[in-house]
């Protein structure tokens, strides 16, 4: 199978399953805090494009450098989680959304455009997955677990 077909195909799983576990969460409960420490599943949604953003600017960093250190070198995780969630707060729920299926789009875009060659390489692999399938799955989880979803429906995935 191609690094394109697989990488899609994960990141299109996962990210369903983020997307149908959100969509679960009543309308009333979308911004109760306490999901994954203070922040609610709209925090989540803000924080999981920021993540797709990041993830962009690393491979179009690549692109641009042949620089591998772009796609190994993570920018300071806490400080930017903080900044953006405090930005991201401002925002409304359908800004949120919209910002959330954007960033997807553009990340799809970008892998769409990238030759198998540099999908195939370890590094490149490892922070589209890390940012992007593994990240929706972990914020999947932990959406279900705070609903408090049957341990088999955690599991499913």
């Amino acid at each position: 199978m191609r690094e394109l077909e697989k990488i899609l195909g994960s990141l299109g799983n996962a990210r369903r399953d983020l997307k149908d576990t959100i969509a679960s969460v009543p309308e009333g409960r979308i911004d109760e805090p306490g999901v994954v420490a203070d922040w609610s599943v709209r925090d989540l949604v803000g924080h999981v494009s920021t993540w797709e953003q990041q993830a962009i600017k690393a491979l179009r960093r690549f692109r641009d450098d042949r620089d591998l250190k772009a796609v190994v070198t993570w920018t300071d995780v806490d400080g930017l989680n903080a900044r953006e969630s405090r930005r991201k707060r401002a925002l409304s729920l359908v800004q949120l959304h919209r910002e959330f299926d954007e960033s997807h789009s553009h990340l799809t875009a970008l892998l769409r455009e990238m030759p198998e060659d540099e999908l195939a390489l370890e590094a490149v692999e490892t922070r589209i997955r890390v940012d992007t399938y593994d990240h929706y799955a972990e914020h999947t989880a932990h959406i279900r677990e705070w609903l408090g979803a049957p341990a088999a429906e955690l599991t499913e995935n």
